[in-house]
């Protein structure tokens, strides 16, 4: 309303005064040459007078917080491409910015490319889109409940306003489960979501076997990429079938890199550094900014970067490579980094489990025809076997060349006790290995499960263990 309005001005105008006596009291002076108020921050121009060092009043941080009773502000050193400073401080009236407004607006409509997406609002209001084919991938970044899963979520639904099944498939990497289930059956889904890290490993393969395959194509067809390729079978049918772009999402990155990190960081690098060109998309989140997940061999083949509110400040500078997200407000706000370029901050779009549901039984109903990609699910359960194989191979074969783990049997056996504590005392080993070993000859069927505080019974003899043990290595 109006009056809503007119106080949201009168606020903005005495917080200005504030931030003016509050530098003036640390002896710099200033002008405010503008207030430009944002859906969740109001932003000051701040022009200090000549002499003034900058460094002055970026160290005035926490006493301006002070003065104006907020928890976080932050302070833009200068504002990109002006001679002013920015102090944002959150807004005493935040709007919340909504998916359907940002879709129904003729900026969103009148683009001709099938993978834009709504990112949200900054500070000037202004709405900012993005064009995933362009981006031409992502890294989420952010703290439990700051809204990654929401912006990936207006990401994934901004697709599907625009795209068919025809133009865009999705593979949907969901390590918790319950962030992508509402998708479900939607003909847009290339394969059934998939919640498994080895699963997921081999989806990133049959990626890589498609990037190949497309490329051999494009090639063929005389053309560069797969926009031009598709032009050139609608104009001539008969020179081969349209290749949708494929978008892979994964929730958290985390989860996949725990368990197999190196074939997930080989693999999404692989496809980060040669895929854009056939039509093959990341957009790959996670909770856990650290280094052991965002590895620089990822960061450096991903230009474009979302980060949500973070723990700390080391987390931001992994996140974006600039401090400033562990500043940020919850739900939503953002920092947004497109192919590269310095960071705007921007409050995320929200699009509703409801209005998701209704938009995706609207799908469902209008694109009977589609389905799962029967060849690519074969494909993908053909890699998942070789990779088990090849799993298998590879920890026999180590651990059967692993002289202190074969030192650790024979003591087992001879002693007819089996228990990490017992192989400390014997082979002079630390816990960690201790426990290894005891984990592997369960495996092996050397020694029983663990029975609570009973010890681990023998199940072998030694005329035993060597059978078995060259039936491995044959």
């Amino acid at each position: 309303s109006s009056r809503d309005l007119d106080q949201a001005r009168e606020d903005a105008i005495s917080d200005g005064e504030i931030i003016l006596k509050t530098l003036e009291n640390f002896g710099i002076s200033a002008t405010i040459r503008k207030i430009d108020c944002g859906p969740r921050v109001t932003r000051y121009q701040v022009v200090p007078s000549k002499g003034v060092k900058v460094s002055r009043i970026t160290n005035l941080n926490n006493d301006i917080s002070l003065m104006l009773g907020t928890p976080s502000i932050r302070i833009e050193t200068p504002i990109p491409g002006q001679n002013a400073i920015g102090i944002e401080i959150p807004s005493k009236h935040p709007e919340i910015v909504s998916l359907r407004e940002l879709v129904e607006l003729e900026e969103f409509n009148s683009t001709p490319s099938k993978t834009s997406v709504c990112i949200g609002k900054d500070v000037l209001g202004t709405p900012v889109y993005a064009d995933i084919a362009a981006m031409p991938h992502a890294i989420i970044t952010g703290a439990t409940g700051m809204g990654k899963s929401a912006c990936i979520n207006s990401m994934i639904t901004s697709i599907l306003y625009k795209a068919s099944p025809a133009d865009v498939r999705f593979i949907l990497i969901d390590p918790k489960k319950v962030e992508f289930s509402p998708y479900n059956g939607i003909p847009h889904l290339l394969v059934p979501i998939i919640t498994e890290a080895k699963p997921a490993v081999a989806a990133l393969m049959w990626a890589i076997d498609e990037m190949n395959r497309r490329y051999a194509a494009i090639e063929k067809m005389m053309v560069r990429n797969i926009d031009a390729y598709n032009d050139k079978v609608d104009e001539d049918p008969e020179c081969g079938s349209r290749m949708p772009k494929i978008i892979i999402v994964i929730d958290e990155l985390s989860d996949l890199m725990l368990q197999e990190r190196h074939l997930v960081e080989t693999y999404v690098m692989m496809i980060a550094q040669k895929a854009r060109g056939a039509g093959i998309h990341l957009i790959i989140g996670t909770q856990r900014p650290s280094v052991n997940v965002l590895t620089g061999v990822i960061k450096a083949n991903i230009p474009s970067r979302i980060s949500f509110k973070v723990a700390t400040y080391v987390d931001s500078q992994t996140a974006i490579d600039q401090s400033g997200a562990e500043r940020l407000l919850n739900n939503g706000d953002m920092f947004f980094a497109y192919k590269g370029t310095p960071c705007k901050r921007v409050q995320g779009a929200f699009v509703s489990d409801a209005e998701m549901d209704r938009v995706i039984k609207f799908i469902k109903a209008n694109n009977s025809s589609y389905a799962y990609d029967n060849s690519a699910i074969t494909s993908m359960d053909q890699l998942l076997e070789k990779i088990s194989c090849k799993e298998d191979e590879s920890t026999n074969s180590e651990i059967l060349d692993n002289a202190d783990f074969l030192a650790a049997v024979t003591q087992v056996i001879v002693n007819g006790s089996a228990s990490t504590s017992f192989l400390q005392r014997k082979l002079h080993i630390g816990y960690g290995k201790a426990a290894q070993f005891i984990e592997e000859m369960e495996n092996l069927g050397i020694v029983s499960e663990a029975n609570g505080s009973k010890p681990r019974k023998v199940l072998m003899t030694i005329t035993e263990w060597e059978k078995k043990r060259d039936s491995l290595i044959d």
